[in-house]
């Protein structure tokens, strides 16, 4: 199951409906109900109307308010007088409700969609491919044949023939591929907006508020796994902060904290796309995954990037401290897990760093 980036937005505190009944502050039923509401926004999911962050922050001012209360019009400051909203609450679960189930239906129809394409385009292929087989063996025992008979002439003939199945095999299984591809590209498609994107929740650095190493592990598998399906071939940019530990050994930690927030802020600007995916990968370093980029493109966007970076005004005090970051980048080879993109977009970082830093160096 796949899901969508929240939106952050304030939310309304819940409003109190007329159903609202009076019950005892101390029930202990109150105390379950708001556990139970605050444990569902716990695990909240994001869909198509609210993200799940939304959902959560509104299932905690639920719980709120059924656990406190609200004041009667005519019982002010009165325990007695409190009132809950229980139809008010029961409205949000059946909303919320209807969304999850819709959502997960049509992401459920769409995957399967995808699966049956997939099934029906292996079933064929298979088909075709066994067909072709079996054609060129009968060739290869009528070569065979030819052979044993010592015939200069029919062991030429046949070779020809030969030759000329295998050949005819391996352009009809690469035409077939091709058309498989295409349209499994477009069942693709249909679904690349949510596969190209990690859920937020749990995923997030909570420094730079950036994906953290494990939504970016997570990621860059599925990408490894579809890459075949991208008109352009995923790439990975490996930044790291030039000198960092000098800046933290100079400015202290904390410094070396907002120098991390303004790369990462600075990362998000230059990759704004929706399908570009941008992470803390660990300590100074960060990860971009860029999909559907020509090369050209990128490197335009890797060197408005390493420029936007120079640029920044960063200062300690009245001191402004000049920062910059080294790229590695490496463009995704078919089959190619990503285990081995990651080294060899490491290599290339550290290849930008042993010819001065301040620069990017793309991976052979």
């Amino acid at each position: 199951m796949f899901f969508k980036k929240s939106a952050s937005q304030e939310l309304p505190v819940p409003s109190l409906a007329p159903s609202s009944l009076r019950v005892a502050p101390d029930d202990p039923a109150i105390d379950c109900v708001a556990g139970l509401v605050r444990s569902y926004g716990k695990g909240a999911i994001d869909t198509d109307g609210d993200g799940g962050d939304s959902v959560t922050k509104q299932c905690d001012q639920w719980a709120s308010q059924i656990a406190m209360g609200r004041p009667a019009a005519n019982d002010e400051g009165s325990a007695s007088g409190l009132r809950r909203d229980y139809g008010g609450l029961l409205s949000f679960f059946e909303r919320t409700r209807a969304s999850e189930v819709d959502f997960f239906n049509r992401s459920l129809h769409g995957l399967r969609g995808a699966l049956q394409q997939f099934a029906a385009c292996l079933a064929y292929s298979l088909s075709a491919d066994r067909k072709a087989d079996g054609g060129l063996e009968e060739q290869l025992q009528t070569l065979a044949s030819a052979l044993d008979s010592n015939n200069p002439d029919q062991i030429r003939a046949n070779a020809d023939r030969v030759l000329k199945a295998a050949r005819l095999t391996l352009l009809e299984r690469r035409q077939r591929e091709a058309r498989q591809v295409e349209i499994l590209a477009q069942k693709f498609n249909q679904l690349k907006s949510e596969l190209v994107e990690a859920r937020s929740q749990a995923t997030t650095d909570a420094l730079t508020q950036l994906y953290n190493r494990n939504a970016f592990e997570q990621h860059l598998e599925r990408i490894a796994d579809w890459g075949v399906l991208f008109q352009h071939p995923p790439t990975l940019i490996l930044a790291d902060v030039d000198h960092f530990k000098s800046i933290n050994d100079s400015y202290g930690h904390p410094f070396g904290d907002t120098v991390l927030r303004a790369v990462g802020d600075t990362l998000t600007r230059s990759f704004l796309r929706r399908q570009d995916f941008v992470a803390r990968y660990g300590g100074e370093e960060f990860a971009v995954v860029a999909v559907e980029t020509q090369p050209e493109t990128l490197q335009t966007m890797a060197e408005r990037l390493l420029d936007n970076i120079r640029k920044l005004d960063v200062r300690n005090g009245a001191l402004e401290v000049e920062v910059t970051v080294s790229l590695g980048i490496a463009r995704l080879r078919q089959g190619e897990r990503p285990a081995q993109l990651i080294e060899r977009a490491d290599e290339a970082l550290y290849e930008a760093k042993r010819r001065g830093r301040d620069r990017m160096v793309q991976a052979a």
